[in-house]
């Protein structure tokens, strides 16, 4: 699967064939429509039941669609007057790689190798894919990325994970997922034997465990682990408006 685009053409239709979600469609759609000029600033949205005929989707679907948009900041949603566009656009939390910035002294070229991927049961019936990969910077091993998602969230994940970005970037951009709000935490650990040399460790060396969780339904049962050396991150909380993120930087 190649990378798809977080904006679609303005009078795209939905494919129901596509292993993209609908919801996540109608999101590029309408996101096309905004950057567009299609809905300028302050303009109302047509009515739900309006874009269920337009576009051929369930009430549900666009529901989804619009709490997202409006969680992303695109969209205002004002009890018993519709959808309007937004004046501001806040970018959700991307996830503990999200704003990978830099390394030490130079900016490093950030890659993925991906180790393993397999579709399984998680226990309770869920098949979940879950994920394995080294982030690279210049070459030299800083963390391990670990994810599990339903399948019935995603029912295919790329063939071609794209460089630098992480799991949690991939399934904003390509699946519409948004996690926000999301249970975050960051531990310090000590790495598994098998970890320590992934990463080139030394045994006993610290490391640290980002964790994050989504929470809404449409990304409940998702978790990605980030084991990053700790020689190579630091943590930074920052507050932005109307809410508090935990972003990650390598040394």
């Amino acid at each position: 699967m190649e990378p798809i685009p977080d904006v679609a053409e303005p009078d795209a239709a939905i494919d129901p064939t596509s292993p993209l979600p609908k919801y996540a469609q109608l999101r590029r759609i309408l996101i096309g429509l905004l950057d567009g000029g299609g809905f300028p600033p302050g303009t109302p949205l047509p009515s739900e039941q309006e874009l269920c005929r337009r576009y051929g989707v369930s009430r549900m679907t666009v529901r989804q669609t619009l709490d997202l948009l409006a969680g992303e900041g695109r969209l205002l949603r004002r009890p018993g007057k519709g959808t309007f566009a937004s004046h501001g656009r806040r970018h959700p939390s991307l996830g503990p790689l999200a704003l990978v910035t830099g390394v030490r002294r130079r900016e490093p070229h950030l890659d993925f190798v991906r180790l393993e991927h397999r579709t399984a049961d998680s226990g309770s019936g869920t098949r979940v894919h879950l994920l394995t990969r080294v982030l690279r910077a210049d070459g030299e091993p800083v963390a391990v990325e670990r994810g599990c998602v339903p399948v019935a969230l995603v029912p295919e994940l790329p063939a071609r994970m794209w460089d630098g970005l992480s799991l949690t970037q991939i399934l904003v951009a390509a699946f519409g997922m948004v996690f926000e709000p999301a249970e975050q935490s960051v531990v310090a650990v000590l790495p598994s034997a098998p970890d320590a040399r992934l990463l080139d460790m030394r045994p006993g060396s610290p490391a640290l465990l980002l964790r994050q969780r989504g929470t809404r339904r449409w990304t409940r049962g998702t978790e990605v682990t980030v084991l990053a050396r700790a020689d190579r991150f630091q943590v930074r909380f920052v507050r932005p408006p109307e809410r508090l993120t935990a972003p990650t930087t390598p040394l």
